[in-house]
């Protein structure tokens, strides 16, 4: 049920050609429940994603966000090796040992300081690299906001986007 109310996540289906049974890191938890629009569900898709094998991790530094994708999680009876974290994105993309086949960069809020939003995904990214490998795929949402410099240094360092134009999954293959 959960998959066919997300048909606006076919970027997600998208990085997961690339994998069986992946690592899974998102930054940004689902916020509020009832957000089956064109965002507000990741969270919940890509533990789905993940069920039939792999590991699923999200990210984020409020609380109520995490209880709400718990929440979720439960609800739609999702059976997978998930973790939901509540951290700061660039402590714990610094401190984390694993490497990761898929990240989804969506963290700060763009509508409050959009300046502060590119920033920081710029520094997620580089807290992140040595924790990608060469078949590593980066989803980077809000592309025209929180993505305005993180693109170009991924760019710079070999990366290439794949698909996608809002939402744009990004590659070294």
């Amino acid at each position: 049920q959960a998959a066919q109310r997300l048909g606006v996540r076919h970027f997600f289906d998208k990085a997961f050609e690339f994998f069986e049974n992946p690592m899974v890191l998102e930054f940004g938890a689902t916020r509020k429940m009832g957000n089956w629009g064109d965002d507000g569900y990741s969270t919940i898709y890509l533990a789905y994603k993940v069920a039939s094998g792999g590991l699923f991790t999200s990210v984020d530094n409020d609380y109520k966000a995490i209880e709400t994708s718990r929440k979720l999680i439960d609800l739609y009876s999702i059976k997978s090796r998930n973790y939901l974290v509540v951290a700061d994105a660039i402590q714990y993309a610094t401190t984390t040992k694993d490497k990761w086949d898929i990240v989804y960069l969506d963290a700060w809020d763009a509508t409050k300081d959009i300046e502060l939003s590119q920033d920081k995904h710029l520094e997620l990214f580089k807290a992140l690299e040595d924790k990608l490998h060469d078949e590593s795929i980066v989803i980077v949402d809000d592309t025209v906001t929180k993505g305005v410099k993180v693109l170009p240094y991924m760019e710079s360092k070999g990366w290439k986007k794949v698909y996608g134009e809002y939402a744009q999954i990004w590659s070294r293959r």
